[in-house]
């Protein structure tokens, strides 16, 4: 919801209950939590969905039905169901060891793509390709600067990874 003229905001200022910067799954999971729950949500995301990215292709098995409560179909898509890890060198040595918990393997791509659009459809104002470049605190609300414009919120939230941009500045 655009509150800029109730409050005073420069027109190009969106204000929110929440903004996360950062829209892997941390960020899509919470930012459909807190839409459920009635708030007004900014996901910043830096890339355009659907992208690649390497890691969290394995997912442990007790995040399965919490990913499903979320409204991600797992029990349609016939997904892996991994139990032993296996490690091999190039030399053919090699370690097994059995995972308790056991996972599912998943594709990034698939996954993020489709909590996209489910936190789009549960009404999360998704930016993508917007970088945040900084978050501050003051009066009471969070200014965020970004590359596609200024955001305000009653809270922020980082759900990026630790070699982020604001990782890197916040030390």
């Amino acid at each position: 919801m655009d509150m800029s003229s109730d409050i005073g905001l420069q027109p190009d200022k969106k204000q929110y209950d929440v903004v996360l910067a950062g829209g892997g799954l941390a960020g899509l999971a919470l930012s459909i939590q807190l839409a459920r729950a009635g708030y007004s949500v900014a996901l910043l995301e830096k890339e355009a969905y659907p992208y690649h990215k390497v890691c969290g292709e394995y997912i442990s098995l007790e995040s399965w039905n919490f990913l499903e409560e979320l409204g991600l179909p797992l029990s349609d898509w016939n997904l892996p169901i991994i139990h032993r890890l296996l490690i091999s060198s190039p030399d053919g040595a090699s370690i097994e060891h059995e995972l308790p918990l056991g996972g599912f393997g998943i594709s990034r791509y698939k996954i993020d793509a489709a909590l996209a659009g489910i936190a789009r459809a549960e009404g999360v104002d998704l930016r993508e390709s917007v970088k945040v470049t900084d978050m501050t605190f003051e009066r009471s609300s969070f200014t965020i600067r970004t590359s596609g414009g200024t955001f305000s919120s009653v809270m922020a939230c980082g759900t990026f990874g630790k070699r982020s941009n604001l990782d890197i500045k916040w030390r």
